[in-house]
Parts: structure tokens; sequence; C-alpha cells
């Protein structure tokens, strides 16, 4: 059987599919990585308005459809609220070029945002091949307590989650306060996507988090260096200054599940 194509037909047909991802210079929505991370230093890892840390990438001088190429000066990080704002018109081009001058995530210090964990149940916790379920300090780690779950005071039901991370020099990277984390800005790179939160320094990841279930918190990989020993969890299981010490490590119903150092 022979199949004739009309090729005219079929480039107008793909110009028409394409339509929403192309503008009219004809310049595609995807932007290049090495350029979005150029974006994500710029703006501080976060909202430029507000410094939350979940985000879509914006052009704003010029806007997209005038835009020939992706300039990362005239884009910068919204929130999903805030880009709401800027398409109804209530928030300004104007302002959100005074605020890429002077992001909000340089001015606190940090990106913020909130983690959905369910009520009324045990919080389980996955740190690469480590499970803690009903441990209210999963992790002690040279006298610091890494992770720590709680309940408000006002005697709510309500699972709250804190800790502190370490980035591979020993400096806080990133603090969970009450369900809401906070990343410093002055890490080498903050990632959210399809669900994950990735840090990373010049070279690699250190922290990978994923909530995508209301009563799992998910640390795909964990790594951090205090003084001497450097600590990774992984699948592959935890190691201290790369020698594989545990395989596999279950922890319940106990008020420590595990102290390192």
């Amino acid at each position: 059987m022979m199949y004739i194509f009309d090729l005219e037909r079929l480039y107008f047909v793909y110009l028409e599919y394409m339509k929403p991802n192309i503008n009219k210079h004809g310049l595609s929505r995807y932007i290049p990585e090495d350029i979005k991370r150029e974006i994500r230093k710029k703006s501080g890892f976060g909202c430029v308005i507000c410094g939350k840390g979940i985000y879509e990438y914006d052009h704003i001088n010029p806007e997209f459809n005038d835009a020939k190429t992706h300039d990362p000066n005239g884009i910068t990080l919204l929130c999903g609220q805030c880009h709401s704002k800027k398409t109804r018109k209530f928030l300004s081009r104007e302002t959100i070029l005074e605020m890429m001058a002077n992001p909000v995530p340089f001015v606190t210090g940090f990106v913020n945002e909130s983690m959905d964990i369910k009520l009324d149940e045990n919080l389980i916790i996955k740190i690469g091949a480590a499970i803690f379920t009903n441990c209210p300090i999963p992790i002690v780690f040279k006298g610091k307590e890494v992770l720590k779950i709680s309940k408000p005071s006002d005697g709510s039901t309500n699972i709250l989650l804190s800790g502190i991370f370490f980035d591979s020099i020993g400096n806080k990277s990133l603090i969970i306060e009450n369900n809401e984390w906070k990343a410093n800005t002055e890490n080498w790179d903050i990632i959210t996507k399809g669900g994950e939160l990735i840090i990373k320094n010049e070279f690699e990841p250190f922290l990978i988090m994923e909530n995508d279930k209301r009563n799992i918190l998910n640390i795909k990989f964990f790594k951090t260096e205090i003084g001497n020993m450097k600590f990774v969890m992984s699948d592959q299981g935890i190691f201290i200054n790369n020698s594989r010490i545990i395989k596999e490590f279950i922890a319940e119903n106990c008020q420590i599940g595990m102290m390192i150092g």
C-alpha cells in the first residue's frame, strides 16, 4: 500500500500543533537547562515576589510573545499565585521588574514552601534504605536532631515535622520548621521539579526529597559532613566516610531511631 503525503498540509498541521509552544518569532517555550540555572540563581531559587519555593519561569522583559531569545536577565521565577496575579493585572510588570532587582529570597536569606503532611496517622519517614515509623526523633547526627516529629501545643492532632540539614562543609542548607521548609539561598542550586526538592552544590546533589504521599516523607538521597565525618543515606544503604555500615534499617516506636557520631 502506498501513502501519499501532502507535505505543505503536514507543515501547517505541525505549526498549528506547536502554536501554543512557540511565539511569533518561532521561539520555543523550552528554556535550556543552563539558562534555567542562571535564572534560578538570579532569582534566589524562589518567587522573587514572595519567596515561595515552587515556581514557574516567566518572561517579563520582553513578554514571551515578543522574545527572540531566552535572555536570563529578562526572565524570572514567580510562584503560581503571583503568576496568576500578574496574568490578571493585579501585579504590574513594573513591580515585578523592581523585585527582580532585589528578590525576596535574597532579602530573607531563604526560600520556603509548605509540606503536605497527613493528619491523625503516624508519619513514615523513608531516608534512602532506612524507614522510621512512630519515631519522634528519627536521626541524631553529631549531637544534632536532623529530624523531629511533634504535635502542636494546642492539642490538635496535626503532625509537625522539623529538622536541620547540613551541606558538605557543615553549613545549614535546609531548615524544616513545622512542615515548612526553608532552603538557604547561598546553596549552589535549589530545584523543585516533579514533586521533588533537589538541593545540590557545584558538583552533585546532597539532598533529594519527595513529598508525594501525605503520610510518607521520602528522602531519596541525603549527604552531610560535619568535622571529619561524612554521612550518606541512599537506596544503597547507610555510609560513613564512603564505607557502608548498614544496608537496610528499620526503626519503629522508639524515641530516637538512629544516633550517629
